[in-house]
């Protein structure tokens, strides 16, 4: 059951990678302002790898469909990680968290 929910997410991020490229080559016309921003700030981590990987350095965002692609699925990667970084310090943190109620008694 776990696999399946990291591979739903694992799409699901993909496709929101792929719309939020998508809304910024359109030039965000039919976006709101402050969605604009929150697609911008999402789509960050794919530019910075795809910027380390096969931008150049007066490059502001990829304009091939190869450059698409990593930046695409370079943020999906990060986001997964990001994610799955979150649950487990919150794992942690709640084995801890019992563990220390448990020694209490």
């Amino acid at each position: 059951m776990r696999r399946i929910w990291w591979i739903a997410l694992s799409i699901g991020l993909l496709v929101l990678s792929a719309i939020a490229v998508l809304a910024r080559l359109s030039g965000y016309d039919y976006v709101p302002q402050p969605l604009g921003h929150a697609l911008d700030s999402f789509v960050g981590p794919g530019e910075l790898i795809w910027w380390i990987a096969i931008g150049g350095v007066f490059e502001g965002f990829p304009s091939t469909i190869l450059g698409y692609s990593v930046l695409v699925i370079g943020n999906t990667i990060v986001w997964v990680l990001v994610i799955g970084s979150g649950i487990l310090a919150v794992r942690v943190a709640a084995r801890a968290i019992r563990n220390l109620k448990l020694s209490k008694r």
